[in-house]
Parts: structure tokens; sequence; C-alpha cells
């Protein structure tokens, strides 16, 4: 879609006829505080701004749209897309036990179905039942709008028409609606035909909208021809659909602003900063914003950045969400969150991420979603990943956590890396590279700041002299330099903490994954940063070319060094990776005295952890019979295992319990106690008998409902924590 100067206007109105307050004509100020009053003339501003298109026009223009006339009675269908299908029939209800036929069985079809929400009951009951109807499906999903994603495989008439509906809203089941578009491609057009031309006016425009987006997707001459196979007249209203004023958008939301505050709205310069949009013009600004998706973006919104200054644009984009949310965040105001990624930069991302912090904590519908996807489509700016990153991080095991870690993927692999890679190369180095940034100025003298292994931090001065912080300054100091020196002191040795903290949390867990670094990477990444080469220095590594890996460490010098401190050189196609006490066998003990003597004190705690591993009964059962009957805290336990809430069956529907469960590789580890309890918070310190450890391939614990998931299909890192784990919680090495 592009603005196409040469289209004659429909109509004489210069304002847009999107529900947005009318700005009066108050003095436009310059960002930087001079008054600025010169209005930008019309003949240099794109006609979006100066002459927009009716939202209304498809369905009210000069010529009525035929009606349809034909009929459209293709049973329904079901269209799953690439593996879709397999994770429908992997879902699993959060219940204590089921008997999986009953539970999904082919009798009548209820909407929810115990332990699952509306949309994993529909999916997991299409995925299953070849005999259900589809179209009782749509019926039923109607009052769930916020689980529309469950009708994005189902074809058919009841399904367009609800899609329809779905096309007008401001939350994900608008989402949703697009991602049945694109699933069904030309079907969905003849699914649409009876809807925008026929007789309810109530989806006309929607739908109106949907064959236009569909024409952008598939092409318009294929969809000239479907609609040619239903006559000349439903052509003809095709044809005259699609030449509609091509600066429509190709949404049909609504797009109320009675929260904005015309007054508080900033000025937006053009790209010379000549001139400022009048009143009018900013109007229209808004209202294209509010036609803008992150879906389905709006096109004539680039044809407005490319005539309008950046920096302009970026705060009169940040006023409108900061206004909404003052609001407090209306839905039909959800546009004011999708609009920041149209102009966004890092401020953007400063803005957003607290508020995403909020919303993510409180779980307050689809906020937390639209804010994680307008990070990923900031993607380029170089703060959005990190925030998509340290989102993943703090909200692991929740929804909110999985969608960051799959946007912060998404991210990562546009760049042709994964989320931790680019999270390597994106660690701060805080100024640390040039010498001079630690050095702080007093005038007369200077103090170079150093840190030790604990990165606490010290100053030595010019006579050699070394103190645990800078001091007060003196007489002869000169008072602003010593004053400057002690803020960008207090502010250099918080963040060498934060990030220096960060990276030890993240070389631990990558000791615990088994990831793996190309030796360039290593090198590079690891051993060139001022924050990571000291921590990387007090560790065991090994050395992987695809026979016995090697252990080694980075000695004083830089170079490598194996246990017998003989010097190391891994192959050239080598991967690197941390040691485990577990991986390291035979060598541990020579490494530990190694490490003693030469009193290395590691970041985080790998040559102490124990070395563990399943039996051979239990790698074979799966059963961890050597903790069943030992004593735990409750504290203990949930440090181990996730105290999921779930349902149990019980006379005429089910009730609220608790129980012990950790998602493994391949299946769960499941967990009995006794005294049981359905408390959400049981008091931590109170003691409980574990009657049952297994691994199952299922969280089912109906027994005979799922095969034992082998110990040894853990990797041995895996099993030796979850062991010493146990083994910890319950008093000794059992």
């Amino acid at each position: 879609m592009t603005d196409r100067p040469d289209v004659p206007a429909r109509h004489s109105n210069t304002q847009a006829s999107h529900p947005l307050p009318k700005l009066s004509g108050t003095t436009r100020r310059h960002p930087e505080g001079a008054p600025m009053t010169r209005t930008a003339d019309p003949e240099r501003l794109p006609r979006v701004l100066t002459d927009p298109p009716r939202p209304h026009a498809v369905e009210y223009g000069p010529q009525r749209l035929p009606v349809f006339k034909g009929s459209y009675t293709e049973p329904g269908a079901l269209v799953w897309g690439p593996g879709e299908r397999e994770r429908a029939l992997a879902i699993e209800p959060a219940l204590t036990e089921w008997d999986e036929t009953a539970f999904w069985g082919e009798g009548a079809y209820p909407t929810t179905l115990p332990g699952l929400n509306a949309a994993d009951s529909v999916l997991g009951q299409l995925a299953r039942n070849a005999s259900l109807r589809p179209g009782t499906v749509e019926r039923d999903l109607r009052r769930f709008p916020g689980h529309a994603r469950a009708l994005v495989p189902v074809r058919g008439v009841l399904a367009a028409d609800l899609i329809a509906r779905w096309l007008g809203r401001t939350d994900t089941a608008f989402w949703h609606a697009h991602d049945w578009l694109d699933r069904h491609g030309e079907a969905a057009a003849e699914l649409l035909f009876p809807l925008v031309f026929g007789f309810n006016k109530y989806t006309k425009r929607q739908c109106a909208a949907a064959l236009r987006y569909l024409a952008a997707r598939i092409g318009e001459p294929r969809l000239m021809r479907l609609a040619e196979r239903h006559g000349p007249d439903l052509a003809a209203g095709l044809r005259s659909l699609l030449d509609a004023d091509p600066l429509l958008p190709l949404t049909a939301r609504s797009s109320h602003a009675h929260w904005i505050d015309r007054d508080r709205l900033p000025p937006v310069l053009l790209r010379d900063r000549s001139a400022v949009l009048g009143p009018d013009a900013a109007a229209n600004l808004a209202a294209a914003l509010s036609s803008w998706s992150l879906r389905v973006p709006y096109a004539a919104v680039e044809t407005i950045a490319e005539v309008c200054d950046g920096e302009s644009l970026t705060r009169f984009s940040h006023t409108l969400f900061e206004l909404w949310i003052e609001a407090d965040t209306p839905d039909h105001g959800a546009w004011a969150l999708e609009q920041l990624a149209c102009f966004g930069t890092d401020a953007t991302v400063a803005l957003l991420e607290p508020r995403l912090r909020k919303w993510a904590a409180r779980n307050p519908g689809d906020r937390a979603v639209f804010a994680l996807h307008v990070l990923e489509r900031l993607g380029h700016r170089p703060a959005a990943f990190p925030a998509l990153y340290r989102c993943f991080q703090e909200h692991r095991g929740t929804g909110t956590g999985r969608l960051a870690g799959e946007l912060a993927e998404a991210v990562a692999a546009r760049r042709g890396l994964s989320v931790e890679a680019l999270a390597d190369r994106l660690v701060p180095d805080l100024g640390l590279r040039d010498p001079e940034t630690l050095v702080f100025d007093y005038g007369p003298r200077r103090f170079r700041l150093g840190f030790d292994e604990r990165y606490n931090p010290s100053v030595t001065g010019e006579d050699g002299r070394r103190r645990p912080r800078p001091p007060r300054p003196g007489a002869r100091d000169d008072p602003e330099r010593a004053r400057a020196a002690a803020d960008r002191y207090k502010t250099l040795t918080k963040a060498v903490a934060a990030v220096a903290a960060e990276q030890s949390r993240r070389l631990e867990a990558a000791m615990l994954s088994g990831r793996a670094w190309p030796l360039g990477d290593f090198r590079t990444l690891l051993l060139g940063h001022p924050l990571i080469a000291p921590q990387a220095a007090r560790l065991v590594w090994q050395a992987d070319d695809g026979g016995p890996r090697t252990g080694f460490r980075i000695a004083e010098d830089g170079g490598f060094t194996d246990v017998r401190e003989r010097p190391f050189e891994p192959p050239p196609a080598a991967t690197i990776r941390l040691a485990h006490p577990v991986t390291l066998g035979g060598e541990l003990p020579a490494w530990i005295e190694l490490f003693t003597d030469y009193a290395i004190l590691q970041p985080f705690d790998q040559l102490s952890r124990p070395a563990m591993a399943f039996t051979e009964e239990e790698a074979a059962t799966g059963r961890l019979t050597r903790f069943e009957g030992a004593a735990a805290t409750m504290g203990a336990l949930r440090r181990l295992m996730d105290w999921t809430r779930l349902e149990r069956p019980v006379p005429g529907g089910t009730a609220p319990a608790r129980r012990f469960e950790r998602a493994l590789p391949g299946g769960y580890l499941l967990a009995e106690i006794d005294p049981g309890s359905d408390a959400a918070a049981p008091d931590p310190d109170e003691r409980h008998r574990i009657t049952s450890l297994r691994l199952s391939t299922t969280r089912n614990r109906r027994p005979g409902a799922a095969g034992p998931l082998r110990g040894d299909r853990l990797d041995p890192i895996t099993a030796s924590e979850l062991l010493a784990g146990f083994a910890e919680a319950t008093g000794g090495d059992r």
C-alpha cells in the first residue's frame, strides 16, 4: 500500500472520521523549548495527514455492494499447521489423575474440560475425536474470544462468521483471526463472500477489510478469479472494494480515543525541522497510528515517517502511550501500546519495560503479550533483546516467560544466533576496556579503581596507598571534579556488581545445561570480556573434539593448562564447555587439590558439587526408591520441585489440589508426601515423608496410566543435580 497523490479525494473532509479528539490551535513549541508558530503547508504532507480515508467508505460509498446470491454449503473441515496436531495430542489436563479414554471421549462436546482452558480443551478434542463436528466448536468459542487460537484450524461458514466478528477486536483474538485468514487463504475468501456481500451489516466492514487483506496476501488476480465463479455482479463488487481508497487500512478495528488530552501532545516536526504539523494533521497522525497493528501494519505510517522528524514522532508516540496508561489502559485504546513499535528507540524500551514487569506479575490479560511483541518488533534496537531476555529469565515456567523466550529466540535467529549466543555478545563492558574508565580525577590527585575476585572495589592513589573507597575531597582538590568522580564511582561499582552477578548466574546455568561455545567465541566473548574473563579464570573447562573431553583452566599468563599443569591447546574445531564434577570423572580429586593449592575462589560451586548417578534399577525403572521413606521439610522440597496447583476428581466434579512435580526432558518427576497438603502456602518448616518419587512420561498419577521415564534417558548432569538435591534435602547421600 502506498500514498497515491494521483487518486482524487473522495470527500471534502480534512479530519479523520475516527472518533479522535480534534486538536485545538494551541501554541506549538519546538522540542528544545522555543516557540514554533510555523505550521507545515498541506502540500508538503502526505494525503493521510491532510485528507485521510473514511473507515466506512467501503460500506457506505457511492455504489452499493451487490448482494451475494449464491450459497456455500461445504461441510466444515480441519486444516492443521505443521506440528500443530501433534502438539494438541500432547495436551494434558492439570489434574492429579484421569482416565485418558473417558476424559477425551467421543461423547457430548464440552467447551472446557476439567483442568484445561477453553483453547486447550477444544484443540485437544479436535485432535483426538475425528467425529467431532466443527460447527459445535464455533458456537461454543463465541463466548471465549481470549482463546481464539483454537479456531485457527477450523474451516467452515460458522468459523468465518466468528472470525469476521473478531476482526474488529483489539485483543489477541484480532491476531488469531488473521492467523485464520493466512491458514485458509482462498477457502477463507469463499467463506467471506456471503458475509461481505450479504445482508449482515454488522460484519460487512470487518469482512471487507479481511478481503483486502487476503488480496494483499494471495494476490488480487487469484481473488478476482474466485469471485467470478459467483457471477459478474459479485466480481464487480469485489473490484469496487479492491479499488477503494488505497489509504484504507487493512484492519477494521475500533479506535476510540477519548482519553487523549490534546494539550499534552507534543509537536511533530517535519524532517527538516522547519515546521510542525497543524492540529488537524496531528489528529490524523493519531488516527493513522490507531489503524496500525503489530499483526497488520498500516503502510501509510511508513510514509509519515519519511516526511516527519523521527525524534518528535517518538515523543508523540510515547505521549499517546502515557496518556493511555493514565486512563487506566482501556481495552479500546490498546492500539496505543502497539503503536510504540512504529517509531520506537531504546528510550521506548526503557519506557515499556517497567510497565511490562507489572503486567507480567499481575497477569492483566493481553497487555504483557502485546508488550513483548513490541519488544520483538524493536529487536534491531540494542536495548530490546536484553529486555526480552530479562523477562525470559525472571518469569521462567510461566506463559509470559515462555513467550519472552520464543520472541528472544526469534530476534536472535534474525541475526543467525541462538538466544544465549546473542546474550553473550550484548553483555555490557561498562567501558572497562578503556583504562581511563578506572581513573577518578580529583584535580591534584588521581585514583585508580580495582576489584578483587568477588568484585569488591578498592582504589589506589598515585602514592601507592590502597583504600576501600575514594577518600573525601581535601582542601586542595577540585570540588567539581571530586564530586563528579564520586558520583561516577558509585554508578560504576554498582553496575559492575550487577553485571558480574548476572554473568555468574549465566555461567552456572551454562554448566548445568551443558552449553558449549565454539573455540573462537570462547576466546573472544568470554576471555576477551573484562567482567567475564576473571570469572572464567577461576573455573574448570573441558574441550570436546569428538573424543574424550580434556579438562583445562586459564592460567595466570592467559594460557591453558591441564590438570597436571601442562600447556594445553584445544584443537581449532573443538567446542568448549564448563566442566561438571560428574563429567570430570577420575580427574575430579586432582582438580580439587589443584584449586585448593592455589587458593582459587570459584564464582559459584563447581568442583564442590556432588557427582551422583542412578543405580541400574533406577536407570531402568525411573523409580527413585533410595529416597522413599525419607523426610524433608516442605521448604526444601519446594526448592527442588514445583508445588503445582491441580484439580483432583471428587464425586460430582473436581476439587482444588496441590502436588509436587518437576518437568524434565521427556517427562516429569512426580512425588507423593505424607502428610499431604492442598494448601497454596504450606508451612515451609513442616517435615513430610516422601512416599513415592518416580520419573514418568506423563503427569497423570493414575495407576497404570503411563509408563516410567527411564532414568538413563536423562543426561548425567541433570541426573546428578536431581539426586544431589534430594540427598541434601533428606539429610544425607542416600
